[in-house]
């Protein structure tokens, strides 16, 4: 037989469980545990994601004022490179603090050829690394405008690997090149005088 004694014990531990069940106070903290770690990478990869695009549209910037500085001078020499390529890292700012951060200046001729083919040349190529400077066979790496016989253009291209200050394991790091084209503004061509 059952006593009582043992009938109100089952009772008090069925409207335990019951009231166990309908509990809901933990619930809220184990959910938050759960998400917390997935929204902060979200969050932290995110900021590097944005970080790699506003790097991306400072290099944009950069080119085309640097090449706009230099379409705006009647002649380079080794002063002026180095005023350009300073400025460039200026203008850069955090993305140009790297080992492999390069400026490339050249100046890109369309040379008078009787047969009338287009043939692209450079007159001079300067650089921050020497071992970057642009050969005639680089030429086909860039979208360039045409250009009539003897005409002249400015080059200049950025690049440089950025690491994010925050989680690059996760997003990787990026590495940006960006160039930009201008054609000289007061003289038809720029010619480059050594010191």
């Amino acid at each position: 037989m059952i006593s009582i004694k043992h009938l109100a014990w089952n009772i008090k531990f069925a409207n335990c469980l019951k009231a166990f069940r309908r509990d809901a106070v933990g619930v809220a903290a184990i959910e938050f545990a759960l998400v917390v770690p997935f929204l902060l990478l979200l969050m932290i990869g995110s900021i590097s994601v944005f970080d790699g695009i506003r790097g991306w549209t400072t290099y944009g910037n950069t080119v085309a004022t640097i090449s706009d500085l230099i379409s705006r001078q009647i002649r380079m020499d080794d002063g002026k490179r180095d005023l350009m390529i300073a400025s460039a890292r200026a203008l850069a700012n955090k993305y140009s603090k790297m080992d492999d951060f390069t400026v490339i200046i050249a100046s890109i001729e369309n040379e008078l050829d009787p047969d009338d083919d287009t043939t692209l040349t450079i007159d001079w190529s300067e650089a921050s690394r020497k071992s970057e400077e642009l050969t005639d066979k680089d030429l086909v790496n860039f979208k360039l405008p045409v250009l009539a016989e003897s005409e002249t253009i400015i080059l200049v291209i950025m690049t440089g690997t950025y690491k994010p200050i925050i989680f690059s394991s996760t997003t990787g790091d990026f590495h940006f090149e960006r160039h930009a084209v201008r054609r000289p503004r007061f003289v038809h061509k720029i010619p480059y005088e050594d010191d």
